[in-house]
């Protein structure tokens, strides 16, 4: 399936093995791995296996990830998920990747106005825990305008923007 919101250069579509070339190009820019837990992807042989893990860990029910395609270049650069998904609790994480060469363009913004979209209007999920999130400034930047964006438009039905208040 693909998430696309009508004004923005971005969009989310399932990943997939015919994305490796772009995933690759972008996961070798060590600036990346700032932020992550991992050291970075070196062969495209070691692109391919991550990739594959990244499949296979997204099966819908705890975990989802989806590239971030740029419209106009109509290529992979990023990638941004969704996982340890509680449906009792109305929770789950975000984790994401995007190219260092979109950095500051606004891009990560349009990406977490999306998926907060999609989490809170269209699986009802609002309780979305910062941890790792509000290491990285930029990001950190970021979320409380688009989350203060998306909560506006809601009610306070379920205290929605109590938890969205409450994560940033």
């Amino acid at each position: 399936s693909k998430l696309e919101p009508p004004d923005t250069s971005i969009y989310f579509s399932n990943i997939n093995e015919n994305s490796v070339p772009d995933f690759h190009k972008y996961s070798l820019n060590p600036k990346l791995y700032e932020y992550f837990e991992f050291a970075p992807q070196k062969t495209l042989a070691e692109t391919r296996i991550y990739l594959k893990d990244l499949m296979q860990r997204s099966n819908n029910l705890t975990a989802h990830w989806w590239h971030i395609k740029h419209k106009n270049e109509s290529k992979v650069i990023g990638t941004i998920g969704i996982h340890d998904i509680d449906l009792n609790r109305n929770s789950c994480e975000i984790s994401y990747a995007l190219s260092p060469s979109y950095w500051g363009k606004g891009l990560f913004s349009s990406s977490i106005k999306l998926i907060l979209d999609y989490l809170i209007n269209d699986i009802c999920i609002y309780r979305i825990p910062p941890r790792k999130l509000y290491q990285n400034k930029c990001t950190a930047r970021a979320i409380p305008t688009t989350a203060t964006q998306i909560t506006s438009t809601k009610t306070a039905e379920s205290n929605l923007e109590t938890y969205v208040k409450d994560w940033i």
